[in-house]
């Protein structure tokens, strides 16, 4: 009874210390950003007016839910034609590039490019503030291409332009990449593998 009570024990404590170290190096959410009518949300002006308001152009397309939260910014003069520029910057170095990956929604009325650290990944050529209202399948964009990403600072520009009227602008963006190990990661993970080992020893003797 003793022997197999000291089994069933390592066996509970191999399995807990491996999976701890398994979730210790397990790919995360490392960013995630918006725009933002309040708080800033990641994603923040750069050249060109902004308004950080809702328009009632925009109410119904506001009502579709991302995650992120996000809301339409860069209601602009309706007499003017405008362009502006956001940007959200990220800093991959306390994370495994190779790992890096980036997805996100955005609509604008009216045109817009966005790139990552000068790639680009999507643009909308002809489209208006109605796009919105599918932007689950329309306002799709992102990368699984590691090698877009920096191993320091990273950018994601979103480059937009207003054919005339009030403009607007709404976008998400989450990053996943696994963290770089903390030193307390590698004796748990070698602590797991010990246990496994010890498991087997006694699994043979018995």
């Amino acid at each position: 009874m003793l022997k197999v009570r000291r089994v069933v024990l390592s066996s509970s404590v191999a399995i807990a210390c491996a999976l701890m170290a398994s979730s210790a190096l397990a790919a995360t959410v490392a960013y995630e950003a918006s725009t933002l009518t309040g708080p800033l949300g990641g994603i923040e002006p750069v050249s060109g007016d902004e308004i950080r308001s809702t328009n009632a152009a925009y109410d119904d397309e506001g009502d579709t839910p991302t995650a992120p939260a996000s809301h339409f910014v860069w209601v602009d003069n309706i007499q003017t034609v405008d362009s502006a520029i956001f940007e959200f910057q990220f800093d991959m170095s306390q994370y495994i590039v190779s790992t890096a990956s980036l997805s996100g929604l955005w609509a604008v009325d009216n045109l817009g490019t966005v790139f990552l650290n000068g790639n680009e990944l999507a643009s909308f050529s002809t489209t208006t503030v109605d796009t919105f209202n599918d932007i689950l399948a329309n306002g799709v964009y992102g990368t699984s291409d590691a090698t877009l990403f920096n191993a320091g600072m990273n950018t994601l520009r979103f480059e937009l332009e207003d054919d005339g009227g009030q403009a607007g602008f709404r976008a998400t963006a989450v990053v996943h990449a696994t963290p770089i190990p903390v030193p307390g990661a590698l004796p748990l993970a070698l602590g797991g593998m010990a246990a496994f080992g010890a498991l087997r020893v006694m699994r043979r003797r018995s």
